[in-house]
């Protein structure tokens, strides 16, 4: 067996295909998946794409073209108006206009119907700076100072963010834009996007942990699907109907109902009738490509 041979066997055996591998920059030539159990219960580390309207972020801010997502809507912002700067920006106007300070307010628009009073208050008692998730046992905290601001800056899932923080996320969705834009996207297996699924019987949602300004710029710029992989030790799949043994259910720490309801925002549209009552304007300019 010949080298040539010999590498791609390897790399076949790993859970790559070879001939995906090679054509990865053209991400049309693929299709997506219409069935995801195959790839979440494979033994192999798969490459595989994604539908961008199923995915997400960890707070349940949609990518999709239908739904509302700052970073895809400040992306086609900047197609439209190349020049636009950070306090004129739709970023801005978001980043000024949503500041949850709790858990509740986080996930949930102001009515959440499905909740009763104690649970409300239940979840306006944990401050946002700690995502909590009802399927994961411990408790994130989502604030942390990156290219060389401190923690006191921001989030970029939310406001109040500084200045310097927005302009900073702009600027780098900028980058990310000019770059597809002229190069393509190449994706790269050791920093690919990356996440997990969660699954409402036969729907799915992707939530993207790494890539968080590649995909919104994708689906800015009018991709239909995303290259990813699962994160390196998280689960493949959190499915509802196991919500009785997610472990701040189990522990009693969160009532079932809570954790369902926190759950179902990822599939109900709510970041998207949150914006609404915000009243944030949207930034409508998609791509044809």
């Amino acid at each position: 067996m010949d080298v040539k041979n010999i590498i791609k066997k390897s790399i076949n055996y790993m859970g790559y295909d070879i001939n995906k591998i090679a054509k990865k920059r053209n991400l049309k030539d693929f299709k997506c998946l219409t069935d995801y159990s195959n790839v979440i219960y494979s033994t192999k580390e798969n490459f595989f794409l994604v539908d961008v309207d199923i995915s997400c972020n960890q707070i349940g801010f949609m990518f999709g073209k239908e739904e509302w997502h700052p970073f895809t809507k400040a992306v086609q912002e900047i197609i439209k108006r190349e020049n636009v700067i950070y306090k004129d920006s739709i970023l801005k106007k978001f980043y000024d206009s949503y500041q949850p300070a709790s858990l509740y307010e986080l996930f949930f628009s102001k009515m959440a119907n499905g909740l009763d009073s104690y649970e409300v208050d239940y979840l306006k008692s944990i401050s946002k700076l700690s995502l909590t998730l009802p399927w994961f046992y411990e408790k994130k905290e989502i604030v942390s100072g990156e290219k060389g601001l401190c923690s006191s800056h921001g989030w970029q899932g939310c406001g109040p963010v500084s200045d310097e923080k927005g302009l900073l996320e702009l600027n780098r969705l900028k980058v990310v834009y000019n770059s597809i834009s002229k190069k393509g996207y190449k994706s790269k297996h050791s920093d690919e996007i990356n996440g997990y699924f969660l699954k409402n019987e036969d729907v799915y949602r992707f939530i993207v942990l790494g890539g968080n300004h590649r995909v919104p710029v994708l689906s800015a710029m009018g991709y239909e699907y995303i290259p990813v992989k699962f994160r390196s030790n998280y689960p493949r799949v959190i499915d509802i109907k196991n919500v009785k043994e997610w472990p701040h259910v189990k522990s009693g720490e969160m009532s079932e109902n809570i954790a369902r309801e926190i759950f179902m925002t990822f599939f109900n549209s709510e970041k998207k009738k949150l914006v609404q009552q915000l009243g944030i304007v949207e930034a409508i300019c998609y791509e044809g490509k």
